[in-house]
């Protein structure tokens, strides 16, 4: 590998081309646009906008990314949106920061700006773990108005895999810009993410890659694992590359296809005659009473058919790998390939169907020891529909409205639910541990909630939005509630500490479950549950909460201690509860085997629910102590 990436160093000296490059604003020079804007026609409620973000991807000792930002403040809640941090894997110098530039404009009452460009002591280095660094901009005198603004240069020894560039933040864009251009002897190929990019360039030979008036990401956004799994990107990826040969010598190697390769090759093996022919004798023993059907409804009678004669193996799959004639004998296969036999059947029946890709934390499933690649899982069927698509998955009885949407943040539903709490995947790649620790004294004054979370290994890195918003969704409650928080990095493990105001609704009630608390059954019925959900809770983790009571008070019996486990050992939920005098400690544990969990778990999860939700409620009283 040592030599592989001297070999790259010699190749990129040798370099010389010098690419055409779209026209970039200038650091530090404003436009009049810029300065007239007061709000954003498309998100008018948001806090800030992203004026641009470019970034231009050029080769030399190493793989340059010179990325380029600029935002404007909008509102008075400046220390949020003026918040802003850039994390790099310093790992054997695997990336380092370069050229670090930042200012702040700052406006003044006769309309102009007055520029003040940040120090370095107000640009500090901190390692977050033994992996990763980050560089916190501390910018002056932010108000309203004010335009932040910085500039950077990536190095990274990373060449097998650049990118990928998310077309999102948390604040609506109006323009993102991506440039790229290799070496002639470096081939390389792009993966492309999202509904605007593939429409805009599938197609077109290009080094720029431009999207503009992009909505921000809602931090609070329901069933989302990672925002940016769900935004248009694009990455790169080296098509071939020199390697040692079985043989000695050097072979060129080569990666797998991008989305779009492999969604072609779908369709083009949906167009062999062979297969169309064996779906048309299908599609004709279709009853006659399908044509009595128009739009989706007749998608819908022939999705049902095709489950009729069709046979998922319970495999998720890309591609399809049984030849035409082995899918059409043996009525089993994978998801791609019973998805490949509902879309040729929709088409023969002159309905204007697509093949799409779709997203991991969408459609998916991941074990305990691994994860899928963040681009796709497998393929599903849409048909346009009046407001939108409708999704159909022939492994799947239905797919509800915008179950995958292009414009996901308008749309946003996994699984359509009227309460949910945000996902969060810690660690992906392996199982992730957590334990939180609550204590909570009410003969003090104001009580407060003091808690301590435990995050094993490097979890808290890839905690979305920062430490006090990721505690914010969990006990859901505002940023500005936390107080005296404190991150602590220990020796292979994080301890983030704070505390959370207490509010009682009664003094004779109290809820003993403030987080993770299941106020409505999330599980209805089978019908509306045909997905698999992810199930908000980290693949081993622990809450435990401890409450000293005042003397007047006591807790009610509590229900016994109870364990319910899904069947195969899919996982388990154990709550455990035990009073001494007027104390009180409460234990939650879940573990679970599969992160994602199929729809046939669904009646037990729906049981498990219900059964949670009614002990719950037990624990929720405390009663006035007679004795006293």
């Amino acid at each position: 590998m040592k030599r592989l990436f001297l070999y790259f160093n010699i190749f990129c000296l040798l370099f010389t081309a010098s690419p055409s490059w779209a026209k970039a604003p200038k650091f530090g020079k404003l436009s009049k646009e810029e300065h007239n804007l007061i709000t954003v026609d498309f998100e008018p409620e948001a806090d800030a906008v992203e004026l641009f973000q470019n970034c231009k991807v050029t080769f030399g000792p190493a793989v340059f990314h010179k990325k380029h930002f600029r935002r404007k403040l909008l509102t008075d809640q400046v220390e949020e949106s003026g918040k802003v941090e850039i994390i790099f894997y310093h790992h054997q110098d695997m990336e380092s920061i370069h050229s670090l530039n930042a200012l702040v404009h700052i406006p003044q009452p006769d309309g102009s700006y007055t520029k003040i460009k940040l120090s370095k002591e107000q640009m500090p280095t901190a390692e977050i773990s033994e992996l990763r660094s980050k560089v916190s901009l501390i910018f002056p005198q932010l108000q309203k108005g004010a335009i932040i603004e910085w500039e950077y240069t990536l190095a990274s020894k990373r060449f097998f895999f650049i990118g990928p560039w998310n077309y999102l933040s948390r604040y609506p864009i109006l323009k993102s810009t991506f440039s790229f251009l290799a070496p002639s002897y470096l081939k390389y190929q792009m993966v492309m993410k999202g509904n605007e990019m593939t429409e805009k360039y599938a197609n077109k030979n290009t080094n720029t890659w431009t999207l503009e008036n992009i909505k921000g990401y809602d931090p609070n956004a329901r069933f989302v694992d990672n925002p940016f799994n769900y935004a248009n990107k694009l990455s790169l990826q080296l098509k071939e590359y020199p390697a040692s040969g079985a043989m000695g010598g050097t072979e060129m190697k080569s990666y797998v296809h991008d989305i779009q390769d492999l969604a072609n090759e779908l369709r083009k093996s949906g167009n062999n005659y062979r297969f169309l022919r064996k779906v048309t004798s299908l599609a004709e023993s279709m009853p006659v009473n399908v044509n009595d059907y128009e739009g989706i409804e007749k998608a819908k009678f022939i999705l049902r058919e095709v489950q009729n004669k069709y046979q998922w193996n319970d495999m998720y799959s890309s591609s399809a790998r049984r030849t035409p004639a082995q899918l059409a004998k043996e009525k089993k296969g994978n998801s791609a390939e019973i998805n490949l036999v509902l879309y040729s059947i929709l088409k023969s029946y002159g309905l204007d169907a697509q093949l799409m890709a779709t997203s991991p934390t969408q459609h998916g499933f991941i074990t305990k020891v691994g994860a899928f690649r963040d681009q796709f899982s497998t393929f599903i069927v849409g048909i346009p529909a009046e407001h939108g698509w409708h999704f159909m998955d022939a492994t799947q009885p239905s797919l509800p409205m915008g179950y995958i949407n292009p414009d996901c943040w308008n749309n946003q539903a996994l699984v359509c639910e009227s309460k949910a709490s945000w996902i969060e995947n810690l660690e992906p790649k392996s199982p992730s541990k957590s334990l939180w620790s609550l204590y909570l004294n009410l003969n003090e004054e104001n009580p407060q909630y003091q808690v301590t979370l435990s995050l094993i290994g490097n979890c808290i890195d890839n905690i979305t939005g920062g430490v006090s918003e990721y505690i914010a969704r969990k006990f859901h409650i505002n940023q500005e509630e936390i107080a005296d928080l404190k991150v602590e990095h220990q020796f292979k493990q994080t301890k983030i500490t704070c505390s959370l105001p207490y509010q009682s609704e009664a003094a004779d009630l109290l809820p003993l479950i403030p987080i993770k608390t299941m106020d409505e059954n999330p599980f209805q019925s089978d019908k509306e549950r045909n997905l698999p959900l992810d199930l908000n809770y980290a693949y081993s983790e622990q809450i435990i909460l401890n409450y000293v009571l005042p003397t007047d008070l006591k807790a009610a019996n509590p229900p016994e201690n109870i364990r319910i486990a899904l069947p195969n050992k899919a996982g388990s939920l154990t709550l455990l509860t035990q009073i001494n005098q007027n104390s009180v400690a409460v234990s939650s544990k879940y573990v679970q085997q599969y992160r994602f969990l199929n729809a046939n778990y669904y009646p037990y999860l729906r049981n498990m629910a219900e059964e949670v939700i009614n002990r719950q409620s037990a624990y929720l009283t405390i009663e006035k102590n007679q004795a006293n």
